[in-house]
C-alpha cells in the first residue's frame, strides 16, 4: 500500500512538473504554429545591438480560410512556420501576428540576406497541406543593423515603410530598407515633427559603480518619423549647426530635459542629475547662458543637479571665452563635463585648461580595455589627481564593468546596465529601483 502511494505521488509530481514545462513553453511559443510569440521574440531581440530583421506578410491566409476554409489556412501557417524554423539561418522565428512571421539573425551582409530572403519566398511558394499543393504568395520587408545602433521601435517603423514598398512591387517581392527612405531635413519637418511628438528625448543612465544605481542621465535627442522611420541624431544635429537652427533645437531640448526630469525628482522623491549635451562653439553664444536660466525658472529644475556635457573638439580657439562661461556655470552651481574624452588630440589639454567636474571616456578607449587595462587604469588616476569624476561610456560587457570597479572609475553608461530610453521607461526602472 505504501508502495502504491509513493507511485502515486511521484507520478503526481512528475505530472506537475511536465504541467509547468508546458506553461513555460505556451508563454514563450505561438499554441498554433509553435514559433516563439510576440512577446518573447521583442525581449530577445530588445538584447541585441546589431543583426538583421526580416518581416514575412503570408499573403494568401486570407483567400485560404475564406474559400477553403480556416482548418487549411492553419495548416499553412503552421508548415510556413516549420520551414523558417528549418532553415539553417534562422537563429529565432516567431509569429508576430496572425498572418505575419518574425525572424531574427544575426548575419548583416546585404548580399546574403537578399539570398535569404529569396530562399524564404522559393521555399514558402508552394506547401503540401495534405494530398495539395497550395500555392503561397508573400511579401516580406527587412532592416539591417550593423553600427550597434539597433532600437526595437525603430525597427518597427522601418519594417513598416519597407513592407509598404514590397506591396507596391507586387507578390512573393522584397525590400530591404536603406537610406533612400529618409526625408529631406529642413527647419519646417524639425519643427513640425516636434509638434506631433515624433522628435522626443531618450534618456541614457549613468550608473554609479559601487551601488549599481541609476545616478543621473543624459538627454538624447531621437526622431521617429512616422513616414519615414528612425532619423540619425547626427543627421539632425549636423543640419541644426550648418543651417544656425542649433541654439533654437538646443532650447528645446534644455528646457523639455528639466522638465521630465524635474517630474521625476519631483514625483518619486529622487535626486537625478540630468545631462545635457553642447559643443563649445554653442557656448559662445549670445544667450547661451540666459537659455540655461529660463530653463531652470520655468521648469523649477534644481541648478545643483544639471551637468552640462561639453563634446570635446580639436578647434576651439577662444579658450578665455569658454573658461569665463564655464566659470559663470560654476558660479550658478551647475555642473560641467567633458564628454568623449580620448577621441580626439587635444585630450590633455582639456585637463589642463578647464576646470571641470566630470570627464566622460570615450567608449573607443572601454573598448580598449581587454589590450590594456594598465593604460585605463592610469588614466583614471590621472583624471582622479584633477578631483574630477569619472564616466565610462560604452560599457555593453561583465568584465568590462569589472574592470572598471576594480580601476575605482566612478560611473559607468552603456547597454551592460541600460540602452537609452524613453522618460516612461525611466520612471518604471527608478520606481523598481526601490522595490
Amino acid at each position: 500500500m505504501k508502495t502504491s502511494r509513493k507511485i502515486l505521488k511521484l507520478d503526481k509530481t512528475l505530472l506537475n512538473k511536465c504541467r509547468r514545462r508546458e506553461r513555460i513553453s505556451l508563454n514563450k511559443h505561438d499554441h498554433l504554429t509553435k514559433a516563439y510569440n510576440r512577446n518573447y521574440f521583442f525581449n530577445y531581440i530588445e538584447k541585441k545591438v546589431n543583426g538583421t530583421l526580416i518581416n514575412i506578410k503570408v499573403m494568401s491566409i486570407k483567400f485560404l480560410n475564406s474559400n477553403i476554409g480556416i482548418k487549411y489556412g492553419d495548416e499553412a501557417l503552421k508548415l510556413i512556420a516549420k520551414i523558417l524554423m528549418n532553415m539553417k539561418t534562422s537563429s529565432i522565428v516567431c509569429r508576430l501576428s496572425g498572418s505575419t512571421f518574425g525572424v531574427y539573425i544575426e548575419q548583416t551582409d546585404i548580399n546574403y540576406v537578399k539570398n535569404i530572403i529569396e530562399e524564404m519566398i522559393n521555399k514558402i511558394s508552394n506547401v503540401n497541406i495534405g494530398i495539395e499543393t497550395v500555392k503561397i504568395s508573400t511579401n516580406i520587408s527587412s532592416v539591417i543593423y550593423k553600427n550597434g545602433d539597433f532600437d526595437t521601435k525603430d525597427a518597427i517603423s522601418k519594417l513598416s515603410i519597407s513592407m509598404s514598398n514590397s506591396i507596391k512591387k507586387g507578390v512573393n517581392k522584397f525590400e530591404i530598407y536603406n537610406e533612400r527612405h529618409d526625408l529631406r531635413i529642413n527647419i519646417d519637418t524639425i519643427e513640425s515633427a516636434i509638434l506631433n511628438e515624433e522628435i522626443t528625448l531618450y534618456y541614457q543612465p549613468k550608473i554609479d559603480i559601487k551601488t549599481k544605481k541609476i545616478n543621473g542621465v543624459e538627454a538624447l535627442i531621437r526622431w521617429f518619423s512616422k513616414e519615414h522611420g528612425y532619423i540619425e541624431p547626427n543627421k539632425i544635429i549636423q543640419f541644426a549647426e550648418s543651417s544656425g537652427y542649433i541654439n533654437t533645437l538646443w532650447k528645446w531640448v534644455m528646457r523639455k530635459a528639466c522638465e521630465d526630469i524635474n517630474y521625476v525628482n519631483t514625483n518619486l522623491g529622487k535626486e537625478i542629475h540630468l545631462s545635457v549635451n553642447t559643443s563649445p562653439y554653442q557656448l559662445e553664444h549670445k544667450d547661451f547662458i540666459k537659455d540655461i536660466k529660463e530653463a531652470l525658472e520655468e521648469t523649477n529644475f534644481r541648478r545643483d543637479l544639471l551637468t552640462i556635457e561639453i563634446t570635446e573638439s580639436d578647434d576651439i580657439e577662444n579658450i578665455d571665452n569658454i573658461q569665463k562661461i564655464l566659470g559663470e556655470m560654476k558660479d550658478m552651481d551647475i555642473k560641467v563635463s567633458i564628454d568623449d574624452f580620448g577621441k580626439g588630440y587635444n585630450s590633455i589639454d582639456y585637463i589642463k585648461n578647464y576646470n571641470v567636474d566630470e570627464i566622460k571616456i570615450d567608449k573607443s578607449l572601454v573598448k580598449y580595455l581587454s589590450d590594456n587595462p594598465l593604460f585605463i587604469k592610469n588614466l583614471i588616476d590621472m583624471i582622479h589627481t584633477t578631483n574630477t569624476l569619472v564616466v565610462a561610456e560604452g560599457v555593453e560587457e561583465y568584465f568590462e564593468y569589472k574592470l572598471l570597479k576594480d580601476m575605482e572609475c566612478d560611473f559607468i553608461q552603456g547597454y551592460y546596465f541600460h540602452k537609452p530610453m524613453e522618460h516612461e521607461s525611466l520612471v518604471k526602472i527608478l520606481n523598481q529601483e526601490d522595490i
